[in-house]
């Protein structure tokens, strides 16, 4: 596959599970632990390499990953004012749960990116990156399924 069709792979995979998580029903804390990843994640997947990796200011093919970063960054955004306006009315709920594991898998995503490097993602590497990408996704499907699952154990605080 050539590195177009690579990237393309990869952004239908970030917009196809964005699409999914915005219109899927979720409790309060499941939309707020998949928000804080996906906009940690985001700003990770743009910060990340910009700080770290050289060849991220002068190869082009990064501007692929960065445009993944910023479709993270504005699910992030929409996922927690979802997760926001939920709370308003289950004002009963505790979100530390939900923030610890948006936390966590987020650092599990950026680990798998500084793991993984700037040669998954530089020009003529043929991978594009495909890894990452499918490792990001997977992380945001488990998020989401860990912190329902929390929620429903989840005791409602005394008045």
């Amino acid at each position: 596959m050539t590195e177009l069709v690579i990237f393309l792979v990869d952004l239908g995979l970030v917009v196809a599970a964005s699409a999914v998580a915005v219109v899927v029903y979720g409790r309060m804390s499941s939309l707020l632990a998949t928000g804080l990843y996906a906009l940690l994640t985001g700003v990770g997947l743009i910060v990340v390499p910009i700080a770290s990796w050289d060849v991220a200011r002068t190869d082009n093919a990064f501007l692929g990953l960065y445009l993944i970063g910023v479709f993270a960054v504005i699910l992030g955004a929409i996922l927690l004012l979802r997760a926001l306006l939920r709370l308003r009315w289950e004002p009963r709920r505790r979100p530390g749960q939900a923030v610890g594991v948006g936390l966590v898998a987020a650092v599990v995503a950026l680990g798998v990116l500084a793991v993984r490097g700037p040669g998954a993602w530089a020009t003529g590497s043929g991978q594009f990156g495909l890894d990452v990408v499918v490792a990001g996704v997977l992380v945001g499907v488990a998020t989401f399924i860990a912190a329902r699952r929390l929620a429903r154990r989840e005791v409602p605080r005394p008045d």
